[in-house]
C-alpha cells in the first residue's frame, strides 16, 4: 500500500476549502468580499467604475461617503482583483497574525482609504 500524503489525494476543491480555513479571519473577510464584489459584478454586467470610485466632487457636494468603500473594494478588471489578492493574502496573512486581527484591520482600512483615494 503506498502511504502517500493526504493533501496530495485530496481533490483541488478540498486543497482550496483548507486553503481558505487556514487563513486569518480579517485576511480572509477582505478576500471574500472583493472577489465577490468582483465577481457579482462581472456576472451583473455592471462596468461603471466611476459610478463607485472615489470622486471629490460626489463626496463633497452631494454627500455620497459610501465611496470611501466601495473605492477600496472594487476592482476594474480579472487581472486586477487577481494580483491584488495574490499580494495581499500572503502579506496580509502574515501580518495579521503578526499584529492580531484588530490592529491589522485597522491598518488595512487606512491603507485602503488611502490607496482608494489616491486617484482623487
Amino acid at each position: 500500500m503506498h502511504n502517500a500524503n493526504i493533501s496530495t489525494q485530496a481533490s483541488l476543491g478540498t486543497r482550496a476549502k483548507v486553503w481558505f480555513e487556514s487563513l486569518p479571519i480579517f485576511t480572509r473577510a477582505v478576500f471574500a468580499v472583493c472577489v465577490g464584489i468582483y465577481i457579482l459584478g462581472a456576472l451583473a454586467g455592471f462596468d461603471n467604475y466611476g459610478a463607485v470610485c472615489l470622486v471629490a466632487d460626489r463626496v463633497l457636494w452631494h454627500g455620497e461617503v459610501w465611496r470611501f468603500v466601495t473605492a477600496a473594494v472594487f476592482h476594474t478588471g480579472l487581472l486586477h482583483v487577481a494580483f491584488n489578492m495574490l499580494a495581499f493574502v500572503p502579506i496580509g496573512g502574515s501580518l495579521e497574525r503578526s499584529l492580531g486581527t484588530v490592529p491589522f484591520a485597522h491598518l488595512v482600512g487606512v491603507l485602503a482609504g488611502a490607496g482608494g483615494s489616491a486617484f482623487v
